[in-house]
């Protein structure tokens, strides 16, 4: 379905998404298999809320990202998921950012996270602070784990057990 990336909702959409999770809606829980057949640009988007759980899931075929945590997307935690064909050169299984100062993502858990065939494993961009990422397995992408501050810091973040595998710029 069409999304603003900004709102989350679906009023003067920017993006095409299969599942977003407007601002404020927090506490949610997923157990996904979703295939966005190279239309949508995002599997699931979550617009400033926080507290929720994507576990076990699936996602394949979609032009970005996988996940996507935007604008203060805080303490949510991702166990077990794969993530196949986010086919944009910057495209992520998983991305974190704030787009601005004051609106950044934290304390985000990521563990078991295998992504294939995709831009990046994990791209924190723009204020993604305070990350774990624990068990991440990153095949065929252009990038293991990709950090870019832009000019809102990128920093604390933790990690264990990585293994990246023909992955470009690892």
């Amino acid at each position: 379905s069409d999304c603003n990336l900004n709102s989350g909702d679906n009023s003067s959409p920017t993006n095409r998404c299969v599942i977003t999770v407007a601002a404020g809606a927090s506490f949610n829980w997923f157990e996904v298999n979703i295939d966005g057949i190279v239309t949508a640009d995002r599997g699931i988007l979550f617009v400033g809320n926080a507290f929720n759980v994507i576990r076990d899931s699936k996602i394949k075929n979609v032009t970005s990202y996988g996940i996507n945590f935007h604008k203060s997307a805080n303490s949510n935690l991702v166990n077990n998921l794969i993530v196949g064909n986010a086919t944009s050169g910057n495209g992520a299984g998983i991305y974190i950012d704030s787009a601005t100062a004051g609106l950044e993502s934290d304390y985000n858990s990521i563990n078991n996270l295998t992504v294939m065939n995709s831009g990046s494993a994990v791209y924190l961009f723009r204020g993604a602070r305070l990350s774990t990422l624990s068990r991440i397995l990153s095949v065929n992408n252009n990038y293991g784990i990709r950090g870019t501050s832009n000019s809102v810091h990128v920093d604390s973040n933790t990690s264990d057990h990585l293994t990246i595998m023909n992955s470009g710029t690892d």
